[in-house]
């Protein structure tokens, strides 16, 4: 299921997408489609990543929103 959000930090390689919700989400380089900058609206597939310390919400697939006139 596509969701949608806002990068609030991005460095060209790591960062942070908010749900509208308020769900944090990992965003890596290499999951993005396109040029991605903050403040960006995007969609972008969720994934709970399970690790041995924590599990991580991660953000697949992630591409801009098109907005339209």
């Amino acid at each position: 299921m596509k969701k949608e959000g806002t990068v609030k930090k991005y460095d060209g390689y790591t960062g942070i997408i908010n749900d509208y919700l308020g769900k944090e989400y990992l965003l890596l380089k290499k999951e993005t489609l396109e040029k991605i900058n903050e403040k960006d609206i995007v969609i972008f597939d969720p994934e709970v990543v399970i690790t041995s310390e924590e599990d991580r919400n991660v953000a697949r697939f992630v591409k801009k929103k098109v907005l339209k006139p």
